[in-house]
């Protein structure tokens, strides 16, 4: 990024997953940033010489042409965190949404028990925890090889939570998320698989498929077309149609049903 100058950029890992409406759900989280950032009175980062871009000086005249999400008042866009909190006492923007669903903010703490069906949550963020899905400025990306030089076998996620609780970064968030993590449905033998994170003793990869591993949840797969869900633990995130868990109604469309698929000689 630093050698091209490049534009923000969006990086997903591998474990990403999405709303298969992600396009206009994108679209509107464009525009209620720039919404909040003029609500808020946000000053730019740093001068942008660039004359495409709104003028650093008048942060009305928000959103410029040919950058939509306002790049020079952010650093990074967290779009999966798997933990976040507000970073207090900055204000927070609610803008209706139609594909938020209702999230269970029992657990959450202000703004985020706030949340409600058919709206999402803006806001300044106080320190993210995974970095699954995020946008980053080149300005961001420069803080990050500059700090991440000190330590480099800190984690990243870990590395950028200190950054934004000491102010050294710009950071947003949803509630809820517009991204998450996928994982495998329980009993179908991949427990774990979906990620190398977590290692037992010895430093072996837990997960991956075992042989003696509980297969019961092959009948509900078998029902409900898919192999994936949400992965647990991810309370601020909710879909109301995950890209991977419609992907066979979308791809096959009834040309045949799941077992048909299965009982196929060659698939046994």
């Amino acid at each position: 990024m630093l050698r091209k100058n490049s534009p923000p950029v969006l990086i997903l890992e591998s474990d990403s997953v999405w709303d298969i409406n992600i396009r206009p759900i994108m679209a509107l989280l464009s525009k209620q940033l720039a919404r909040f950032l003029q609500e808020s009175d946000s000053q730019p980062l740093y001068q942008n010489k660039n004359k495409d871009q709104p003028n650093p000086q008048h942060p009305k005249s928000l959103p410029g042409p040919n950058d939509p999400w306002n790049s020079p008042h952010w650093d990074i866009i967290s779009l999966a965190p798997c933990y976040d909190s507000l970073k207090s006492p900055t204000p927070y923007l609610r803008y209706n949404d139609p594909f938020a669903p209702p999230l269970d903010t029992s657990n959450l703490s202000t703004p985020h028990n706030e949340s409600q069906k058919g709206s999402r949550i803006l806001y300044r963020s106080g320190g993210p925890i995974c970095t699954t899905a995020y946008a980053i400025t080149t300005r961001g990306a420069a803080k990050l090889l500059t700090r991440t030089a000190m330590n480099l076998n800190a984690p990243l996620d870990m590395i950028i939570r200190h950054m934004v609780e000491n102010d050294e970064l710009v950071v947003y968030g949803t509630v809820p998320t517009v991204m998450a993590q996928w994982d495998y449905v329980d009993e179908i033998g991949m427990g774990g698989a979906g990620s190398d994170i977590f290692r037992g003793e010895g430093g072996e990869a837990k997960g991956g498929f075992v042989d003696d591993a509980d297969m019961s949840g092959w009948e509900k797969v078998m029902q409900t077309n898919s192999v994936w869900t949400v992965k647990s633990g991810q309370r601020h995130a909710s879909f109301k149609e995950m890209a991977l868990q419609v992907a066979w109604e979308r791809i096959f469309s009834g040309e045949r049903d799941v077992e048909a698929f299965w009982e196929m000689g060659d698939l046994e």
